[in-house]
């Protein structure tokens, strides 16, 4: 797929539509107001802002206003400044997790299977901040001025534009590779430490491979570790998900799968999604129950670091986990943690629904040194007896 096709709204409607331009920002409830009364809500294609708010409920609330479609894009603002956007397609997801055919219950051979190609009545396609720009008849400014936010100027006469999404929906079999090590004192308890692998489009290689290369050198260490008698409390459960860019197909089916098991045994999960986001410093992310543990591992790290001198402060969250952890973390209300290299400027919100071709690893971390940073700091709870109570409410 090449580069500048890189745009698709998966289980989006599909058809055309020729309407109005009309500007939402992030999408709340004042400015859907304000759209309401400028027009027939039919003949309108709204401009949406990623960000502030799920995408997902946000096209909810334009689907009930009687919207037909959006143009998604982002706000060069809500991007680092150093990764400038502004030119650049992005995929986003409408699904909110798993395979939509098998709702509720795995998606394995003799499954019911209910036909639901499109998960929206809207058209939806995303678009770089550029041809946004262009849309909302923003004027050209200055390099010092880039960060001011994309918004159609009052006075501003709005576009008339053709839309077109022309997608095809397909059954795909979607793998997981799964292995464990066993533990020693409670071997039906299980720590997941989970990643993901894509291989249906080559940008997305630079987002996976980061956190496959770390599962695959922390497996490493821990099998030759256990060759020399060393044997884990707990039973460790290595899991590489497909599916992922497409709603977290892979984990949501095998969570659902082994519901029971894992409700009962699972006790956390250890997250590799993505680890190497920036360069500027380590953010680290748990459920209140792995606080604790979280921020002492962090604490380790920094003691270990000083004399290199790229010692980042502690910044402990317990904000909402992306990617594959939703499923065990929001249904299964297991326990996870996360690691990774951000950049300070990058705004928490819900940018990470943008799916970005990626920057390669080799470029951003050419000698490895981020990802061996995260690697020893996820290897701690992948091997070390940790002091867990499974709560029964212990949702992030």
């Amino acid at each position: 797929m090449a580069e500048e096709h890189y745009s698709y709204a998966a289980y989006s409607a599909t058809g055309r539509l020729e309407a109005v331009v009309v500007d939402i920002q992030y999408g709340g409830l004042e400015d859907l107001r304000r759209a309401r009364t400028t027009g027939n809500d039919t003949n309108q294609i709204v401009l949406l802002k990623l960000g502030q708010a799920p995408l997902l409920y946000k096209l909810s609330l334009l689907a009930e206003m009687g919207f037909r479609g959006v143009l998604l894009y982002v706000d060069p603002c809500d991007s680092p400044s150093d990764q400038s956007q502004m030119n650049k397609a992005f995929g986003v997801t409408l699904n909110p997790g798993g395979d939509p055919t098998t709702p509720g219950y795995p998606s394995i051979a003799g499954s019911y299977r209910e036909e639901r190609p499109n998960l929206t009545s809207l058209l939806v396609q995303p678009i770089s901040a550029s041809l946004a720009k262009r849309l909302l008849n923003v004027p050209s400014v200055g390099l010092g001025n880039l960060c001011t936010p994309l918004a159609m100027p009052a006075a501003s006469e709005r576009r008339t534009i053709r839309l077109s999404v022309d997608s095809n929906s397909v059954y795909k079999t979607v793998h997981n590779v799964c292995g464990f090590l066993r533990g020693k004192s409670n071997p039906d308890r299980y720590v997941l430490v989970g990643s993901r692998h894509d291989s249906w489009h080559k940008g997305t290689a630079a987002d996976w491979r980061g956190g496959s290369a770390m599962m695959t050198q922390i497996i490493t260490s821990l099998t030759n570790q256990a060759r020399r008698g060393w044997e884990p409390d707990r039973t460790t459960v290595f899991c590489s998900w497909g599916g992922s860019a497409l709603g977290n197909i892979g984990s949501f089916e095998w969570g659902e799968e082994n519901r029971v098991v894992l409700q009962s045994h699972a006790v956390a999960y250890v997250s590799l999604h993505s680890p190497v986001r920036g360069t500027e410093t380590l953010r680290s992310t748990a459920s209140p129950s792995l606080l604790q543990l979280n921020t002492d591992i962090q604490k380790r790290q920094l003691q270990s670091c000083i004399r290199g001198g790229n010692c980042p402060g502690p910044n402990v969250s317990s904000l909402q986990l992306p990617g594959d952890v939703s499923f065990f973390a929001n249904h299964l209300a297991v326990p996870a943690m996360e690691f990774a290299f951000e950049q300070t400027k990058e705004k928490s919100g819900f940018l990470c629904e943008a799916q970005f071709t990626a920057e390669s690893p080799d470029t951003m971390d050419p000698l490895f040194e981020f990802h061996e940073t995260i690697a020893k700091v996820k290897y701690h709870p992948s091997s070390h007896s940790m002091t867990l109570t499974r709560q029964p409410y212990s949702m992030l």
